[in-house]
């Protein structure tokens, strides 16, 4: 993956109101995006916002493991959503 993707995700990511930090750390081959948001629904928003550089990213690399924390109503509401992951 390119520094040039991450940075254009990093960016586009910056303009999300209910983002409190979103950014990508690099260990060997591994590429690890750390992000938290307010709530589900901020979640949501960042998807709809970076989707198109988001599939353009997974052409370049395998998602290994996707990691949801937050409370239990919080987490229902992205069951749906996140089910493809």
């Amino acid at each position: 993956m390119t520094s040039l993707t991450t940075n254009a995700v990093v960016e586009k990511t910056a303009s999300e109101k209910e983002n409190f930090f979103y950014g990508f750390s690099v260990n060997g081959d591994e590429v690890f995006c750390r992000e938290a948001y307010e709530n589900a629904n901020g979640l949501l928003a960042h998807l709809d916002n970076v989707g198109a550089l988001l599939e353009e990213m997974l052409k370049m690399a395998d998602l290994t493991r996707v990691e949801v924390h937050g409370p239990p109503e919080e987490l229902e509401k992205l069951k749906a959503p996140l089910a493809h992951f």
